[in-house]
């Protein structure tokens, strides 16, 4: 029942008591009448203060506009960030559990090491996404560089392919390969570089392959899965092959990078199953939904690797 039916439901039970109460003071003598009529009054009006409230009440109910579109972005956000947050959460239990694995098969060293330099040195470069590339035909003669030693042109780079290009290049240290990420998620990789622009290959796109490892929820809390071969579809979607039939596979579970190393120690994340199917032949079929949207990114960090020149100056 919504709340104008309420206001004239309480309207009408008001005018109803005023009713009886008027009849009663006719039949009453003049007296008794005139002197009950101002302690009646009294009675009736915190009623009719009452009604007016719920009266006012209800029109400014009904008179509110829908939420804004802010209000529901700030909602959206908040669902991102929770998600954020809840994912952080289960990657770091499935580290330790990992690191707890790997310490109770090898065990503890007995001595103390000695710490070293690293031979390669990881920093993020933020770049910006200037659009795609055949929307930046306008743009070939004063953002890209090819150089001409193979016989390019630079309108090659931008007609190319439909690529996400960004405002760095090789001038920056940018190099075809180099992971590209949005905060804790994988974008794709560089797959041509010009001086100062780079183009992005998704994960989604068919030439992209990498390794790739499960995170799922057991009895025992989360923890790592096997690792396979994430492919893109060309659909927007990805997927997962390689996997032991023997290893259980459920839709929801979280996808991140494998093969971790000391050039990659950290899994970033890919996206999440909303398939998984096992078909003749004991083999999975796996479906993995992407968790960025490409085109709503505005700004990325590209993975960028130099020679520690401390190590190779042998200072």
């Amino acid at each position: 029942m919504n709340s104008s039916n309420t206001t004239e439901r309480h309207a009408w039970r008001v005018a109803l008591v005023c009713a009886v109460v008027s009849v009663g003071f006719m039949l009453l003598p003049s007296p008794v009448r005139s002197a009950l009529r101002a302690t009646t009054i009294d009675l009736l009006r915190p009623g009719h203060i009452a009604v007016d409230t719920i009266a006012q009440s209800s029109s400014a109910l009904q008179n509110q506009s829908p939420p804004a579109a802010e209000s529901a972005n700030e909602l959206r956000q908040q669902v991102e960030e929770l998600q954020l947050k809840l994912r952080r959460e289960q990657l770091q239990q499935a580290t330790i559990r990992e690191e707890l694995k790997q310490t109770r098969e090898n065990g503890v060293a007995p001595f103390v090491a000695q710490s070293s330099r690293p031979l390669l040195l990881r920093d993020l470069l933020e770049a910006r996404v200037l659009g795609r590339e055949r929307d930046l035909d306008r743009f070939a003669s004063i953002l890209v560089d090819l150089g001409t030693a193979g016989g390019a042109v630079k309108e090659a780079f931008v007609v190319y392919g439909t690529e996400p290009v960004l405002d760095q290049g090789s001038a920056a240290g940018v190099a075809t390969g180099q992971p590209v990420y949005a905060g804790r998620c994988v974008l794709g990789r560089i797959v041509r570089t010009g001086r100062w622009t780079s183009a992005v290959q998704l994960i989604t796109n068919p030439k992209y392959s990498s390794r790739a490892q499960l995170l799922r929820e057991t009895e025992e809390g989360v923890q790592f899965g096997a690792e396979g071969i994430l492919r893109g579809l060309g659909n927007g979607k990805c997927e997962l092959t390689g996997l032991p039939y023997t290893e259980p596979v459920n839709i929801g579970d979280t996808v991140y990078t494998g093969g971790r190393s000391a050039r990659f120690p950290a899994p970033m994340y890919y996206g999440r199953v909303t398939s998984a199917k096992l078909q003749a032949g004991q083999r999975w079929q796996i479906e993995v939904e992407p968790h960025l949207d490409a085109d709503r990114i505005q700004t990325v960090s590209v993975l960028r690797e130099s020679l520690n020149t401390t190590r190779v100056l042998g200072q």
